[in-house]
């Protein structure tokens, strides 16, 4: 079953340009990686936050997305931007 993957976080106010060009460099990654068919992202100014809306196969698959780029540091590089670790939250598609 198909799982909504929603991150969500606050932007240090200096870093959005700086992130928003990180993003643009890394998301194809993200949109390429296994068991990924959608990624969406959202910003909010006046809150200074950001969504990420995600379609993965199954909430293992996003985990091991997780895990492949904590390994790699790109993690690292994505929390410099950040005033606040990014909240996870995992959905399941209902057919209605």
């Amino acid at each position: 079953m198909s799982k909504k993957v929603i991150l969500e976080f606050k932007v240090e106010k200096n870093n959005v340009e700086a992130l928003m060009k990180f993003l643009d460099n890394n998301l194809s990654n993200v949109r390429n990686f296994d068991g990924c068919s959608q990624v969406e992202v959202y910003y909010n100014s006046q809150e200074e936050k950001m969504i990420f809306d995600e379609m993965w196969e199954s909430v293992e698959h996003h985990q091991n997305y997780l895990s492949f780029i904590t390994q790699n540091g790109v993690m690292t590089e994505l929390a410099s931007f950040l005033s606040s670790p990014p909240e996870i939250k995992y959905f399941d598609l209902l057919n209605l």
